[in-house]
This record gives structure tokens, sequence and C-alpha cells, in this order.
């Protein structure tokens, strides 16, 4: 469960995300029983909060036409566990609307998947443990490197690796990264939330690749922020009023930099600035824009799963003692 940090005899991690099967708790706060982050923290020795920042609104008419339709891709790139979540969404909505006759003009199981994060990845391997789904929808990973904590390192496997077969009807250009020429590649597609940062889209067009992006999630503030981060900070009024002498470390935990931004919005200085306060940071995106915003980052995960969470905090506080 949430905890109030007034009262706990350890470090406190402020997970500003949303939990994973969680429930709503009492006075604002976020049950969190069952997500994995909470779990793993809870195991490695910390107590967690949770203040859920974004709220997500899903747009899948445009990706449920590329469903149907016959184009031909090179591959399917998603940026997010959201993008992931979007892609089931609109499979699982095109099977309600049509059942087993709906239309399929591509067999996108034959289509690779690159996904930035092991999160991404994980909604593709439930979707396909799942047996009402027609598996025909669900790209698969079919090689080294598909998957990458994070845009910056995934690029560069992205643009290594050979064309699946040479795209018809398109003009030669010269050689480009893996020694193909860009003619050689289909398209690619895209998978995003409009917040999505611009890494991947200009790192194709660099290479001369050509693809298609669409936004399959929008997100915007949740209004409860303040009120929920009053809570596990254990105030009554003001977020003005948290006092830095604290038992223990707290650790503010940012999981990109769409929440972070509106999760600074609430966060009165004097909470980031206390001596007692840590900075964690779940990969590079998130850690480069908050140092952007002269933020100091105390850890960033080695990989964007609750163990590197856990190995991270672990190895900042044992350097300070």
């Amino acid at each position: 469960m949430t905890a109030q940090l007034a009262h706990a005899p350890r470090s406190t991690v402020v997970l500003f995300k949303t939990p994973v099967h969680g429930v709503q708790g009492e006075n604002g706060g976020e049950a969190a029983g069952g997500d994995p982050y909470a779990e793993t923290l809870r195991q490695g020795g910390f107590d967690t909060a949770f203040v859920p920042v974004l709220q997500e609104e899903y747009h899948l008419e445009e990706v449920c036409a590329v469903l149907q339709s016959d184009e031909e891709w090179e591959g399917v790139v998603v940026t997010s566990k959201r993008g992931a979540e979007g892609w089931v969404r609109a499979v699982s909505k095109l099977r309600r609307k049509g059942g087993a006759n709906v239309t399929i003009g591509t067999d996108w199981s034959n289509i690779p998947l690159w996904t930035v994060g092991s999160t991404s990845l994980d909604v593709f391997d439930q979707a396909l443990s799942d047996p009402t789904m027609d598996v025909r929808y669900i790209p698969r990973p079919s090689f080294a490197g598909h998957t990458a904590k994070s845009a910056s390192t995934l690029i560069p496997h992205l643009l290594s690796r050979p064309p699946r077969s040479p795209a018809l009807n398109l003009q030669p250009t010269p050689p480009g990264p893996g020694g193909a020429n860009a003619a050689a590649y289909r398209p690619y597609l895209l998978i995003r939330g409009d917040k999505s940062m611009d890494e991947i889209p200009r790192a194709l067009r660099g290479a001369k690749r050509a693809y298609r992006s669409i936004t399959v999630y929008s997100t915007r503030s949740r209004t409860d922020i303040p009120q929920s981060t009053r809570t596990v900070l254990g105030l009554s009024t003001s977020i003005a009023d948290y006092s830095p002498d604290r038992p223990a470390s707290l650790w503010l935990a940012f999981f990109s930099p769409s929440s972070a931004a509106f999760a600074l919005e609430h966060l009165h200085p004097k909470v980031v600035s206390s001596p007692s306060t840590r900075v964690f940071a779940i990969g590079e995106t998130t850690a480069a824009w908050l140092t952007s915003k002269g933020i100091t980052v105390h850890a960033m995960a080695d990989q964007p799963t609750p163990d590197g969470m856990v190995r991270a905090l672990r190895e900042a506080e044992d350097k300070e003692r």
C-alpha cells in the first residue's frame, strides 16, 4: 500500500507512475498490490509510494486501418509500453467489431518488431499467450538487438539491419548504414505517443529511410497530482510545508520526460533540493531531460526494469555511506 513518509523507517521511493494492477486507495492514494516495481523495491529494502501522473487517451482509428491494409513494412517500431498497448487494443477492437471474419491484409507475424524497453515487448508476449488473440496481428522479434533500453541504443541496431527484401518502385540512393541502398528498405511503421521524442524519426530521415508515424495515444496531466503528492509526503495542507528533516532518504523516481514535467509542476523546490532527497531516472532519455532542467540525477537504471532500478538505488546509497 502507499506509504506515508513521516512513518517510514527506511528509504522511501516515490514513483511518479501508475502502478500496474493498482486500485484506488484511501485519501487519493494508489494501492500497488501486484506491481513489479513495488514488489521488487520492497524485497530490496525500500518502502514505496505511488503518485499517478499521466492520464492516457487512445486513438485507434488510424492503426486499425493500417492493420487491415495490405501495405508492406520493413518493421514495426514501438517506442513505449503504451504504444504496445495501443496496438493490442486496436487488434482487440477489430476482433470485437468483425469477429473471426475480420479482414487482415498483412500477416504481421512475419513483420520484424523493434521495441524501446522490455516492457513494450512484454505487452506483445502477453498478447501472444492470449487464446482469444489472432496471432497474425502480432509482429515478432526475430533477431538480436530487437529491443534496447533507450531509443539511442536501439538506433544502431535498427539502421545496421539488412533489408528484409528489395522494395519495389523506389529510386536508388547512395549506400547507407548497413551497406544497402536506402531504396532497398520498405517503410518502417512507428507506433508512438503524442509526446514521444524524435530520435528514431530523425535517425531514419538521416539514413534516407521511409517511415510512417502513427500516434496511438496521447497523455495529459492528472488533476489529482497535488492531493496524491501531499498524501505520500504526509502533509495535510500545502507541499510548501514539507520539512527536509526526515529520518531516511526520499527518492523521487521518474519514468519519462513527460511524466517528470507534469510531476515537477506540483513539487515545491524545497522537496527536490532537500538534502535528504535523491532523484532517480529510469533511463538515459529521462535523465538527460532532468539534467537539462538543472536537476541532479543521483541514480539511473542500467536496464529499465524493477531489478535495474533496485541495483541503481543500492549503488547510489552505498556510495554515500
